[in-house]
C-alpha cells in the first residue's frame, strides 16, 4: 500500500528548474535582500515573486490598511485583511509562497520616516519603489539608489490610461538614473535630492 509522501520528501530543490536557466546563479539570489516600497497591486507581486526566487530578506515598507477596493488586484490580500496593516497582512498572505527568505514589515510612512529609507536602502542590494507619492518621490528614491550603487526599479500603474503597467530598471553603475531621464520642473526642490545631499536628511 501506497502512502503519501510528507511535503519535506517531496521537495528537493524548490530552485532546481531556474537553476537551469543559461548563466542562471542561484547562489547570487540567495544573498539578495529587496527593499520593498509599498505593497500595493505592484509591490505585493514583486514581493510574491521575491521570495518565490529565493531572496535571502525582503523588507516590506508601507502605511496602509488593506480597503475592500484593494482586493481585486492585490495579490497578498483576502477579505479577512481588511481594515489591517497592509505589510502585516502581506506576511501572512507570503507565507503560503515563501521558501526560505526573511520577511520584514515594516508600517510607516516613508516621507516623513525618511531617515528610516536611508536605513533600510543601505542593508539592502536592490530597491523596488511603488509608492505612489509622485514624480519628486520617485526622484528621491532614484537618487538614493544611485547614491548607494544598487539597482533601483519603479514601477506603477496609470488609472487615466486604464491602469497600464509601467516599470524602468536602473543599474547599480553605468546609464542615466530615472532622476536625470524625467522632466520635472521644479529645480529648487531636485537641488535638494541631489545623490550628495539625499542620504543626509533624517
Amino acid at each position: 500500500m501506497q502512502t503519501a509522501n510528507s511535503p519535506e520528501q517531496l521537495i528537493v530543490d524548490p530552485f532546481l528548474r531556474q537553476k537551469r536557466t543559461l548563466n542562471w546563479n542561484q547562489d547570487i539570489i540567495d544573498r539578495q535582500v529587496g527593499l520593498v516600497l509599498g505593497v500595493g497591486g505592484v509591490g505585493s507581486t514583486v514581493a510574491m515573486n521575491l521570495v518565490r526566487l529565493g531572496f535571502r530578506k525582503v523588507i516590506l515598507v508601507d502605511r496602509d490598511v488593506v480597503d475592500d477596493h484593494n482586493l481585486n488586484r492585490q495579490v497578498l490580500y483576502s477579505r479577512e485583511h481588511v481594515g489591517k496593516s497592509k505589510v502585516m497582512s502581506a506576511v501572512e498572505g507570503l507565507a503560503g509562497h515563501n521558501i526560505h527568505s526573511e520577511i520584514v514589515p515594516v508600517h510607516m510612512d516613508a516621507v516623513i520616516e525618511w531617515g528610516r529609507i536611508v536605513e533600510l536602502a543601505r542593508e539592502s542590494t536592490c530597491i523596488f519603489n511603488g509608492i505612489d507619492y509622485g514624480d519628486y518621490w520617485d526622484y528621491a528614491v532614484a537618487s538614493l539608489a544611485y547614491k548607494l550603487r544598487i539597482p533601483h526599479v519603479l514601477g506603477g500603474t496609470d488609472p487615466i490610461a486604464g491602469h497600464t503597467l509601467s516599470v524602468d530598471f536602473t543599474k547599480a553603475e553605468g546609464g542615466p538614473c530615472w532622476g536625470c531621464l524625467a522632466e520635472l520642473p521644479r529645480t529648487e526642490i531636485l537641488r535638494q535630492l541631489t545623490p550628495d545631499l539625499i542620504g543626509t536628511y533624517s
